[in-house]
């Protein structure tokens, strides 16, 4: 089985399923209480437990829904970060009712409704400046930003279908770089396509045509894209072009070492791992995620093997996508009655259907292979 070949995959090789139960996870190994935060730049509230994406400013660290709301902080951080610097939303609608046509002030309101989280109605403003506007950075910005709001709802092929329109026939070198790099990281977590997204960020690196200010989120993507594809001298490329900050990503920090052991630096790859470990010992979520790692890049499999052991120790046996990944790495390691055993412990205790689908057809597989007149199906 490919570990990582769910859509909407977490890196190291987390299949889709485990994200579904993520922010239980991180509750129950850090035993904090959830607490509700709200994005800075579009206002959507957000568990901490569930954040994975922040950025630290003025001592204090922000919380964002999308890699977008993350740019967009990043670039003025203290317009987000400063409520009071930002005009009200009540004053931004009486300038608008009083003037709909004035494009400035009618693009200043329905940024502001998408930061304050008011998606249908920025959506009907932006549909009418569609209609209306006519020159071409408006048009641009109007066009991205009706991207955006299909993001938020979710509807990932319209969001495409907006920012190709960007990508085809408008000169905004502000708005390509930002519709070059979301596109990517759409087709690459929804729709799982690694070649069109890799193909669109190479030729946009390669004709200079990513800003400054999305070159860490370029370079993080095409990690990711390489890495998947087994790139892995890619891979260790983009990851050394990589920004400090971008590599603190959890998504991706735990898998660095792989990129070094299979492009020869072992020494550096080992205490990359030897150091990570050190961090993540008592940690059974990180461990999981280190031992599935393990599993699909098919290095340290005698490790892993203790890693998942203790995570399946720490966690006191209870969680099914720990026991799926230690009947993967059993059976790599040729233990493959004591996999079967593992896999089918994993299926009474499994609730999710997908997962309960998928683990079936291993478990067949499995037997079938210990017993070639058993059935497959």
């Amino acid at each position: 089985m490919k570990i990582n070949d769910q859509k909407n995959k977490a890196r190291g090789g987390i299949p889709a399923l485990a994200l579904a139960i993520l922010a239980a996870l991180a509750a129950a190994s850090s035993g904090a209480q959830r607490k509700a935060v709200k994005d800075p730049v579009c206002g959507m509230s957000i568990d901490v437990d569930k954040a994975k994406l922040s950025s630290a400013y003025g001592g204090k660290t922000y919380c964002f829904c999308s890699e977008a709301c993350r740019r967009a902080f990043d670039k003025e951080p203290a317009k987000y970060a400063s409520p009071a610097a930002q005009e009200p939303l009540e004053m931004l609608k009486v300038k608008y009712d009083a003037n709909p046509n004035d494009i400035k002030i009618a693009r200043e309101y329905g940024d502001q409704l998408l930061k304050a989280g008011q998606i249908e109605v920025a959506k009907t403003l932006f549909e009418r400046l569609d209609k209306i506007v006519t020159a071409k950075p408006d048009k641009a910005d109007v066009i991205f930003q009706l991207g955006y709001v299909a993001m938020k709802e979710r509807r990932y092929d319209d969001a495409l279908a907006q920012w190709k329109i960007i990508l085809d026939g408008y000169g905004d070198t502000e708005r390509f770089s930002a519709a070059a790099v979301d596109t990517a990281a759409i087709r690459y977590q929804i729709e799982d396509e690694l070649d069109p997204a890799y193909d669109l960020l190479s030729k946009a690196l390669g004709e200079g045509r990513i800003l400054g200010k999305h070159l860490g989120t370029a370079f993080k993507l095409m990690f990711m894209i390489t890495y998947d594809k087994q790139d892995y001298a890619a891979a260790k490329a983009y990851l050394e072009k990589m920004p400090q900050d971008a590599r603190g990503d959890e998504h991706i920090a735990d898998s660095f070492w792989v990129v070094y052991l299979k492009t020869g630096e072992s020494a550096k790859g080992e205490a990359m791992l030897s150091e990570l470990f050190a961090k993540v010992k008592n940690n059974y979520f990180a461990l999981y995620r280190l031992a599935a790692i393990a599993a699909e890049a098919k290095v340290k499999l005698l490790e892993a093997r203790g890693w998942i052991e203790r995570s399946n120790e720490l966690s006191k046996g209870e969680k099914f996508f720990v026991l799926d990944i230690y009947a993967t790495i059993l059976w790599e390691n040729g233990q493959k009655k004591k996999a079967v055993n593992t896999l089918a412990s994993a299926l009474k205790i499994c609730k999710n259907p997908a997962a309960l689908k998928e683990m079936k057809k291993r478990l067949a597989k499995y037997r079938a292979d210990i017993n070639p007149f058993d059935s497959p199906g």
